[in-house]
């Protein structure tokens, strides 16, 4: 008797994928050293929005890749979507307070 017949659970033939690591890990370099040339290259005041940028795509390939929310089910993928919104709807009721004033 399998282990998934026991409890009535039918065993699934999934596949399992493999990340291309190395790849993922050429294109992390690679932008790394995109944000630090940007960072010399690009006006001083222009410069923190495209790193910051750059650093969200690299956060969304280890997230998907590295920490396999790519071949995860929708609800898991929920568990880190519903933070994200949290996190949007502070920084956006907090900007005013933290962004300094200026007239025009």
């Amino acid at each position: 008797m399998k282990v998934g017949e026991r409890y009535g659970i039918e065993a699934r033939n999934h596949e399992h994928h493999h990340p291309p690591y190395v790849g993922i890990y050429f294109i992390l370099v690679f932008l790394t050293l995109a944000s630090i040339l940007i960072s010399q290259i690009v006006h001083r005041q222009k410069a923190p929005a495209y790193v910051f940028s750059i650093s969200t795509v690299k956060a969304l390939l280890i997230a998907l890749f590295y920490m396999h929310l790519k071949y995860e089910g929708r609800w898991v993928l929920a568990f880190a979507i519903i933070p994200l919104i949290i996190f949007a709807l502070v920084l956006f009721a907090l900007m005013p307070d933290v962004v300094p004033y200026q007239k025009m």
